[in-house]
Order: C-alpha cells, then structure tokens, then sequence
C-alpha cells in the first residue's frame, strides 16, 4: 500500500517505529502485526541515509549520523 508523502510524514497517529526487514521475512512480520497498518517507506541499502520514499518517489532524506543526534538530543532536555 502506498501512501501520500504527507500522510507519512505528518499523520496523526500514536506513533510511528521505523523497523528494517529482509525481503525474504517482509510478509511473516507482516503477519505478526495482524490488523495493524504497516507501509513500506524504503529499501535498506549501503547509503548511511534515510531516505522515505512514497512509490518510488523519494520524498525526504537524511543522514543517519544528524538522525541519530536530533533523536538523542530530545533526551537531553529531560
């Protein structure tokens, strides 16, 4: 199922958790997840980026060293 690149990147929902499948295993968790709504949102490669992609359209991307320090830094205000 494909989505619009506004509806991944700013759906109201009670979060969000970025997992990382081979394709050989992509449908059994699926299944684990049952009724749950999953979307593909990319492919892992070698490229140390995040890059969403809606289809195969690339519609954000980042590096993962600034991810990994913007999500690290919301700790250090509590």
């Amino acid at each position: 199922m494909h989505h619009s690149a506004a509806t991944i990147l700013f759906s109201e929902s009670q979060g969000r958790i970025v997992a990382t499948v081979s394709p050989e295993n992509a449908k059994k968790f699926e299944k684990l997840f049952g009724v749950v709504s999953l979307t593909k949102i990319g492919t892992v490669t070698k490229s140390k980026t995040l890059s969403l992609t809606s289809g195969r359209k690339k519609i954000a991307g980042i590096g993962l060293g600034r991810a990994l320090d913007a999500y690290r830094s919301i700790f250090k205000t509590w």
